[in-house]
C-alpha cells in the first residue's frame, strides 16, 4: 500500500514463519504454564492453559 509506513517494516520471512501449524521452539516459563490458542480461518479464537511442570 503507498504510503503505508508499517508495511515496510514487516520482514517477510518473519511473517511467514507464523503462519504455520508447528509451534516454534520456546524456553520453559517460570510460571510452569503455557496458554495455547487457536484461531481458525474463520477467526473464532479458543484458548487453553496447560501445566507443563
Amino acid at each position: 500500500m503507498p504510503g503505508n509506513e508499517t508495511s515496510k517494516n514487516i520482514d517477510p520471512e518473519a511473517w511467514a514463519s507464523l503462519r504455520s501449524a508447528i509451534s516454534r521452539p520456546f524456553p520453559k516459563p517460570n510460571s510452569d504454564q503455557i496458554a495455547l490458542k487457536a484461531i481458525d480461518h474463520l477467526g473464532d479464537e479458543v484458548m487453553k492453559v496447560i501445566d507443563v511442570a
